[in-house]
């Protein structure tokens, strides 16, 4: 049986063949964060060619744009972020677990058509819901600026 290679021997064979290196690593580097070398780049510019094309190029009703997400918060509460998106948290009497409702839902009819597709019977998942809390998974933004 072929071994898993652990992110660490996956880290070192990126580096040693010129994809990426950690950031900053001579000064203590940044966990997680990583800087191309010449084959990573060019991996990471065929990467974002090909999603750009399968995703916008190809698809007649969708134009690309390119901007940056450091922005004002006027600008995120105008376009909805801040206002618009939240996402619905319950959780779980007997075991005390927390899931994102829509997540929740769709385990729940995966489950269910499982079940329907074995046996037939009609039967529904059951989940003792303790709380259902809105989580508002946009960040947060505070501005600095002087009023």
């Amino acid at each position: 049986m072929k071994k898993v290679p652990t992110i660490d021997e996956i880290v070192a064979i990126a580096k040693r063949r010129g994809f990426v290196y950690p950031n900053s690593e001579i000064y203590g580097g940044f966990v997680g964060l990583y800087d191309y070398g010449p084959y990573g780049a060019e991996l990471a510019k065929n990467i974002r060619s090909a999603w750009w094309r399968s995703m916008v190029q190809l698809e007649d009703n969708i134009v690309g744009l390119d901007s940056s997400i450091f922005t004002r918060p006027e600008v995120w509460v105008a376009s909805g972020h801040v206002g618009g998106f939240s996402d619905p948290v319950v959780e779980c009497r007997e075991c005390n677990t927390r899931s994102r409702a829509d997540h929740l839902i769709d385990e729940a009819s995966k489950q269910i058509l499982v079940t329907l597709l074995k046996t037939g019977v009609k039967s529904l998942c059951t989940y003792e819901v303790r709380h259902v809390r809105e989580y508002i998974s946009t960040l947060r933004m505070y501005s600095t600026r002087p009023e």
